[in-house]
Parts: C-alpha cells; sequence; structure tokens
C-alpha cells in the first residue's frame, strides 16, 4: 500500500479540496491511504468530515500567521521529525508553505517530495505576490516530483522544468443532464421554463469577479434573464447590498449549497469571470451537465473539452460581448446531455485522472 500525506495550508472549499475528496473516493483504499496535514480555515467547510468519513486522518497544526509562525514552523519540524517515516510520499498543495515541509521532510528522510501547482498566479494581492514568490523559488529545488492541475499552472509555478498534468477529474455520470431533475429543481426555485437561467459557482471572493456578473445582469432583460449565484464568502454581503442599491430583482443569491449537482441542471449557460484560474472545477461540472459555458479569457484554455466553450475579455467595456453571447446561447439553446464517448474518454473523467495520479506515484516511487 502506497501511504501519502496530503499537505494543505488549510481546510479548503472547493478547489483543491474538490480534487482531493474526488481523489480519496475514486483510488482504491488497498493500494493508497492518504493522511492530511493542514490549518484550521475561517470559512466554513465540511472537507475534514468528509475525509474522516472516507476513512482518512486529519493532523492539525496552528494558523501560520506573523502571530504563530514560530509555532508553526516547531509543530511541522515536530510532525515529520515523529512521522516521515510512516509515509512514502508528501504531497504538497500550498507553494506558500511548501519550503517549510520540504525541508522537514527531507531533513526525516521522506524520499518521494510533490509539489502541486494548482494556479495562474502567486496570490491576488501584491505584497502577497512577492512573499509567495520568494518562498516558492528555493522550494522548487527541494522536491523531487512536480505536478500541475493544467499546463498553465505549471508553467506558471515551474517554468522549463519537466512537471505531470494531473486533471481535476469529476464524476461524469453525477453530472449528467437529467431532464426530470431540471424541471423539479426549477420549480423548487420559482423558475418557469421560459426564463433563461445564467449560473455561477465560486466563492465570493475578489478572484472570482462576480461584481461583473451583478454589472452583466443589470444590463439584461428581468422578465427573461434569471442569474444563480452559487457560494459563501466575505463579498456575498457586499454584492446583496449592490444589488439591492442597483434595484437588480433578477439575481439570486443561494449561498454554500451541497446539491450543486442538482443545480447545473436547473442552467442553460455557466459563466465564469475570473480574474485568475488554474483549472476550475466548477467549469468542468458544468461541460459534464451538458451546459454551455462562458469563461474569462484569463482561464486556460485546457478547460474546454466539449464545443460549448467560449472565453471572452472581462472589464466593463467588455459587458457588451458577454451580453451578446448570451443572447446568441439563448436562442440556440438546446438543453442535452453530453456525447457518451466524449464521457469516457475525457481525461477530465475522474476514473482517468485518479489512474493518471495513481500511475504518477508509483513512477515517483521508482525514482
Amino acid at each position: 500500500m502506497i501511504k501519502v500525506l496530503q499537505v494543505l495550508a488549510f481546510e479548503p472549499v472547493g478547489g483543491v479540496g474538490t480534487f482531493l475528496e474526488n481523489m480519496s473516493e475514486n483510488l482504491d483504499k488497498n493500494e493508497i491511504k492518504f493522511d492530511f496535514l493542514l490549518s484550521p480555515s475561517h470559512r466554513k467547510s465540511d472537507f475534514g468530515k468528509k475525509m474522516t468519513d472516507e476513512g482518512n486522518t486529519l493532523y492539525w497544526l496552528p494558523s501560520l500567521t506573523l502571530k504563530h509562525a514560530f509555532e508553526y514552523i516547531r509543530k511541522t519540524k515536530d510532525f515529520y521529525k515523529n512521522n516521515a517515516n510512516k509515509y512514502d510520499i508528501v504531497h504538497i498543495h500550498a507553494p506558500n508553505i511548501a519550503i517549510i515541509h520540504l525541508f522537514y521532510a527531507k531533513k526525516y528522510g521522506l524520499k518521494v517530495r510533490i509539489l502541486h501547482s494548482h494556479n495562474t498566479q502567486y496570490a491576488n494581492t501584491g505584497i502577497k505576490a512577492v512573499r509567495n514568490f520568494i518562498l516558492v523559488r528555493p522550494a522548487i529545488k527541494l522536491a523531487t516530483n512536480l505536478f500541475a492541475a493544467s499546463r498553465a499552472s505549471g508553467d506558471f509555478l515551474f517554468g522549463n522544468r519537466k512537471y505531470y498534468i494531473i486533471n481535476n477529474g469529476v464524476d461524469m455520470n453525477k453530472y449528467g443532464f437529467n431532464s426530470e431533475i431540471r424541471t423539479r429543481v426549477r420549480n423548487k426555485l420559482g423558475m418557469s421554463d421560459q426564463k433563461f437561467v445564467i449560473g455561477h459557482v465560486g466563492n465570493f471572493i475578489p478572484v472570482k469577479n462576480q461584481k461583473f456578473i451583478i454589472n452583466l445582469a443589470s444590463k439584461m432583460d428581468s422578465k427573461y434573464f434569471e442569474f444563480l449565484l452559487i457560494g459563501a464568502g466575505t463579498l456575498e454581503e457586499p454584492l446583496k447590498k449592490l444589488c439591492k442599491e442597483k434595484n437588480i430583482q433578477n439575481v439570486h443569491f443561494l449561498g454554500k449549497r451541497n446539491d450543486v449537482d442538482f443545480l447545473y441542471q436547473a442552467m442553460d449557460v455557466f459563466i465564469l469571470p475570473s480574474l485568475y484560474e488554474g483549472l476550475p472545477f466548477v467549469a468542468v461540472e458544468a461541460q459534464a451537465s451538458g451546459l454551455p459555458i462562458i469563461l474569462s479569457d484569463a482561464v486556460t484554455r485546457e478547460t474546454a473539452f466539449t464545443k460549448k466553450s467560449i472565453f471572452l475579455p472581462v472589464g466593463h467595456q467588455y459587458l457588451s460581448n458577454w451580453k451578446k453571447q448570451l443572447l446568441v446561447i439563448k436562442e440556440s439553446n438546446n438543453r442535452t446531455a453530453i456525447n457518451h464517448d466524449i464521457v469516457k474518454t475525457t481525461p477530465f473523467n475522474i476514473k482517468n485522472s485518479a489512474k493518471v495520479l495513481l500511475n504518477n506515484y508509483r513512477l515517483a516511487l521508482r525514482g
């Protein structure tokens, strides 16, 4: 059995957390075991419970803040000193903390040390980006193997070094289009089948750029267009206030949901105007649901695995482009499931991406 220590900066909400949840559910527990080393999150997350229910063990470190930095380093050192010999691999998903973990993992004899790039920016603010750049450069040299969510995220963090792409796989059967579920969910939301529903899933944080969606909604006729915003975060309340100030009544904030796979069924198109992304899970899920998607041109083209994917620039001056494209999709709207052959062969099928991850673990262990 391969024993892997998965290292995260904090308990995740979506993104990397979804990647690890999907892998944990789809890898053979007789072949591989995950444990997790992470810090608590200020955001509400059910990741820990899900992983514990899957039979995985979680180890907690203090939050890596300026106040607790020395305590974090000391407890990280103690963890590897006492536990490094229990693992075959350490797999680190947060470049900003990688230097600490890779240093002690190497010091205490953990031979396979993987650094995984999930994004195309160091951080969403200039100061943090500079800090993370300084921390990541030496960390890369301590890693024995490099993984990336996409070519864009790999090239960004690793440059011309050799890395392996592990696609963000999803359960295609879970997201397949179902007209009965669509009708049921729309009825529950109070939306007739005549309404054209534009959906978005994402944490309410600056990088997700939901303010752009609010501005877009203000330009769409509320008689025909409804917007569903699914997620939670610090910007949720300010954006609700903005809608109230602008008297925008066709935007519905649904909060954090556990039935996102059903909510995709109610949509007619999915939009993601992010300022940057590695390879967004939600765009993969939306395509698996048969939805056309409109993404920011800051999102890597690798995300698209169906022909119903469009990339547009974001910014106030481009709102008319997004509106025009939504009108085109509305006129040609044909809500159907995606082709079965695509489902079977796409690298975003969790069955395929889980095999790729396991094979890369085996290759790493062979040296």
